[in-house]
């Protein structure tokens, strides 16, 4: 199922909790000339997968397009924790960010990932420039905190969250399908 992402600050039925955006410490950069969103992510992530970029802009609400970032501005860049997998909608439902992928076909990846039995995956387009979409892979509902986090600690030890270090390179990135 394909449904529209809602973005970071849309506050409509289903939209992220505020206080649960970003619940890990940040360190805050300038951005310097020929720096990027990829390269910033490559530097302090250590990959250029689309979830670690697809994480700078969410924690970055006024980047509206991910080729334009400026000279001097001020961008945070989150720590890595678990618990950027999981998230709380507004009605109240735990679910799993899975990861940020060029293709809404990476969902296949994951439907028939024993670890999600039982539980929905959907894809949620996001608008990342004018002519560019990159799709969220995410799945649920789960009944508590802990149930997501116990499954989401099953993916990353199978390698299949993308934004630990065992996690798949770019597997669908934009232009490979």
């Amino acid at each position: 199922e394909e449904r529209k992402d809602p973005g970071p600050g849309d506050s409509s039925r289903g939209g992220l909790i505020p206080e649960l955006r970003n619940p890990s410490p940040e360190e805050v950069v300038v951005v310097e000339r020929n720096q990027t969103l990829t390269n910033l992510a490559l530097k302090h992530y250590g990959k250029t997968h689309l979830t670690f970029v697809d994480l700078l802009m969410e924690s970055n609400p006024e980047i509206t397009n991910v080729h334009l970032i400026r000279i001097e501005q001020k961008l945070k860049i989150p720590k890595i924790s678990m618990e950027h997998v999981i998230r709380l909608s507004r009605d109240r439902i735990w679910q799993i960010q899975v990861g940020t992928f060029g293709s809404p076909l990476a969902a296949g990846l994951y439907r028939g990932e024993p670890a999600l039995r039982g539980k929905k995956v959907e894809v949620s387009a996001r608008r990342v420039s004018p002519l560019e979409t990159w799709y969220r892979v995410s799945a649920g509902p789960y009944g508590t905190r802990e149930e997501a986090l116990k499954a989401a600690g099953l993916l990353k030890d199978k390698g299949l969250l993308p934004i630990f270090p065992a996690g798949p390179e770019n597997l669908l990135s934009p232009g490979k399908s």
